[in-house]
């Protein structure tokens, strides 16, 4: 099949599912708000009692996550100013990929909080000690590193502080570094959020099932478009394809913007949803409930099915 052939046949499903334009900004005072919000109530209420290391991966996930949300919008807008281009809005499901990851590891991390979220930042410790390990044999007597290196250590140490590394993990990683034995070290590293629910599996039935769902229904996709498999490259280039006579290329691009902004909006509704109903933060969840939910629910788009699996009940 060559990539013209491939293309027309995306034109054509997503043609057929005559997709009805949406007004973002009937919800994008709440969707800016809220995540503020969020924040600092997490920041003024709930700090001491999350902890240090769950309150820091919060913090920064929140604001990050809304960076990511405020990039789509810009990127996806059809107002071609600022340098913008209508081809922009193709760069758009890798960051909802991004949203999803957060949103899978919220609810993997508070599914047992005290034992995941040692996992997260263990699992990032072993990673950057290794790499720091391979700087070392590369680098460890060019003067010129010696610098970046110390830092880097710095940094290291900073995440085992955050992981409550005990001196007999880090012995245990060295010695494997070192060859000294075949077993395999004591701290795993973070899985991939596509393993959660699979061979990392949920103590939560309905965790374990929504996670079964998202993977089932978002993952699989959004990571085809990350990865620029065949049908993400598909969905994300065959706009460059040579269309048949008649084709409107702007209602393609139309059909889109509305698809992809679909997706995103509704991994990122879910995300803040999942955050304030785990913190119990009433207002937001009025709000995600009353503002955001209700006009998704009735657009033309696909975030009924998924308020209903979680968060008809939990927002109420």
């Amino acid at each position: 099949m060559e990539i013209e052939d491939a293309a027309r046949a995306h034109f054509a499903e997503l043609s057929e599912r005559n997709l009805q334009p949406f007004h973002l900004e009937k919800i994008a005072e709440p969707l800016n708000q809220i995540p503020v919000a969020i924040y600092n109530r997490i920041q003024r209420e709930r700090r001491r009692e999350l902890g240090e290391p769950l309150f820091l991966y919060l913090e920064m996930m929140i604001r990050v996550s809304g960076d990511t949300w405020r990039a789509a919008r810009f990127l996806s807008s059809n107002r071609l100013e600022h340098g913008r281009e209508v081809q922009f809005l193709f760069a758009v499901p890798p960051l909802t990929r991004t949203i999803l990851d957060a949103l899978l590891t919220v609810i993997f991390m508070f599914d047992d909080a005290a034992i995941n979220v040692r996992r997260y930042y263990a699992g990032a410790w072993r990673d950057r000690y290794e790499k720091h390990h391979q700087l070392l044999q590369a680098h460890g007597t060019n003067p010129s590193w010696a610098t970046r290196l110390r830092v880097d250590m710095a940094d290291i140490d900073q995440i085992a502080t955050l992981a409550n590394i005990r001196q007999e993990e880090r012995d245990d990683l060295d010695r494997c570094l070192r060859g000294d034995t075949k077993e395999k070290p004591r701290v795993s590293y973070w899985p991939n959020p596509g393993r959660f629910g699979k061979s990392f599996q949920l103590n939560d039935p309905r965790r374990a099932e929504f996670v079964r769902h998202m993977n089932e229904w978002y993952y699989g996709a959004l990571s085809q478009d990350s990865h620029l498999g065949f049908s993400g490259l598909q969905r994300r280039g065959g706009m460059y394809a040579e269309p048949v006579d008649g084709f409107d290329l702007d209602r393609h691009h139309t059909d889109c913007r509305t698809l992809f902004m679909a997706e995103m909006l509704t991994t990122y509704s879910a995300l803040l949803s999942e955050v304030s109903c785990q913190l119990a933060f009433d207002h937001e969840k009025k709000r995600l409930r009353d503002d955001v939910w209700a006009y998704l629910d009735h657009s033309d788009l696909d975030a009924a099915g998924l308020y209903k699996e979680r968060y008809e009940e939990w927002l109420r």
